[in-house]
């Protein structure tokens, strides 16, 4: 990732000290120049750690307990005056396979949309919001619309409509229109790096389509809830993350509403919120 002054930010495992010690644990990295790494590469270099500062007043940004939520209590910072090496995996991991299509389709889109509005368009449909100008970014955070440029829910809903289509028109049963979907889904939240609400829209989207196999009235609580279940199981400090914690919010909230504000809309309008209510629980 990009942190905010323009330094590339490495989450880097590390497994062994200059005295060939083995350690392990996950630290943060920033470099000043970029380096063309990509997951499960070894880094070798040279660089000090350093425990992240705690807040100074009661009202700041925690950012050392912020870190600790993400498992990582070091920063590493490199030696200016020595140059990192870096030797590719042998093996090709899924994470690797995925951020290589990844930054692939991310050069595919600024070969045919040049400039920041290539970069945009990445930010949109990938969530690679790493090249979009810092004032740009600035522009969009103080007019409190920065969550554009961040992959939603909304998107999944998109996603899981198009599949859906694509599915119907090659005239396939519709388990297997349901699998397929699935799939796609699964490919799509790798993607775009695994946001909570992309995966939180994309685990419930998927429980609603098995349960419309199975021929299970789906009820959005139980949606809600297996994919906070889920998503727990898999990493339980997201419950920590505001990021998981709005989604599901916000979600919840739109669940809870609905019904209170259907009955204030007059007959003529239901059958336009109906077709509204579901893509507004992925947002």
């Amino acid at each position: 990732g990009q942190s905010a002054n323009g330094k590339q930010r490495l989450a880097i495992d590390v497994y062994s000290l200059a005295d060939s010690s083995e350690v392990t644990g996950l630290v943060w990295s920033y470099l000043r120049d970029p380096i063309p790494v990509m997951p499960g590469d070894t880094l070798i270099g040279r660089g000090f750690f350093r425990s992240p500062s705690p807040r100074s007043n009661p009202m700041d940004f925690d950012f050392a307990g912020y870190l600790a939520k993400n498992n990582v209590f070091w920063i590493l910072y490199p030696d200016p005056k020595s140059s990192w090496s870096i030797f590719p995996d042998a093996k090709m991991s899924l994470i690797r396979w995925v951020e290589q299509i990844r930054t692939r389709i991310a050069g595919y889109i600024h070969n045919e949309v040049p400039g920041q509005a290539g970069y945009m368009l990445s930010a949109l449909l990938l969530g690679m919001r790493e090249e979009v100008d810092d004032e740009i970014i600035q522009w969009f955070s103080e007019t409190g619309v920065i969550h554009v440029l961040a992959v939603s829910g909304l998107h999944v809903g998109y996603v899981t409509l198009i599949l859906m289509v694509i599915m119907s028109f090659l005239r396939l049963p519709y388990s297997l229109q349901v699998w397929g979907t699935v799939v796609g889904l699964l490919g799509y939240s790798l993607l775009t790096g695994g946001a909570p609400s992309v995966l939180r829209a994309s685990t419930m989207a998927t429980f609603y389509l098995i349960g419309t196999t199975i021929e299970r009235r789906v009820d959005l609580y139980n949606l809600l809830g297996a994919a906070a279940l889920g998503m727990l199981l898999i990493a339980p400090e997201q419950l920590w993350r505001v990021g998981f914690q709005l989604s599901f919010a916000a979600v919840f909230s739109i669940a809870y509403f609905f019904k209170r504000l259907k009955l204030m809309i007059p007959e003529a309008g239901e059958a336009l919120l109906k077709r509204l209510k579901w893509l507004g629980y992925f947002v």
